[in-house]
């Protein structure tokens, strides 16, 4: 086996192993993710372009390459990431949550590829309807609920990732917090 030591990012992996796994892979992997490592390959790299900035004064030149902008770059991706959580969390209470996660049996997944605007639809609902019958049920509360569905790297054929975020507080008629679990 071989090991990176030193700085570990996503695009020194690719640089050195990317080639040779698609290789091995062709075929198996799907375009989209094809577009995407070529992406982070090229990221900040005079491959995208880039600005050039010169200083009025000493006529000293910078040139700054553009970032590729993918979601899943480690570096561009996380300042998306950082910047949708952020303007996510303007949006919730500021509370304990819990991430659960709810994909679509097998035997309704082709009608959900064949329909996936009214299955998404659905089930974003039913899984709502779900939860908060639980906790009511069984917590005596209907908690604050984040759908989210993680679309990127995933195969619809296989599964149909939905991320739930849900509020383990409420509040009681004094808005005092009142943890469930």
């Amino acid at each position: 086996m071989e090991y990176i030591t030193g700085k570990i990012t996503l695009r020194a992996i690719f640089l050195l192993y990317w080639a040779s796994y698609l290789a091995w892979y062709t075929g198996a992997i799907r375009s989209v993710v094809i577009e995407n490592v070529n992406k982070i390959l090229q990221c900040r790299t005079p491959l995208l372009g880039y600005h050039m900035y010169k200083c009025k004064n000493c006529s000293n030149v910078r040139l700054i390459p553009h970032s590729c902008k993918s979601r899943f770059c480690n570096s561009c991706g996380k300042i998306m990431t950082d910047k949708w959580t952020s303007e996510r969390l303007s949006d919730v209470l500021k509370v304990d949550y819990h991430h659960l996660v709810f994909t679509v049996p097998w035997q309704l997944r082709s009608i959900t590829m064949a329909n996936p605007k009214i299955m998404l639809s659905l089930m974003f609902k039913s899984v709502s309807i779900s939860l908060q019958s639980w906790t009511k049920k069984y917590g005596g509360y209907i908690p604050g609920i984040y759908t989210i569905v993680h679309t990127f790297g995933s195969d619809f054929g296989k599964a149909i990732p939905l991320g739930k975020i849900s509020s383990s507080f409420s509040c009681d008629h004094n808005s005092r917090r009142v943890k469930h679990w």
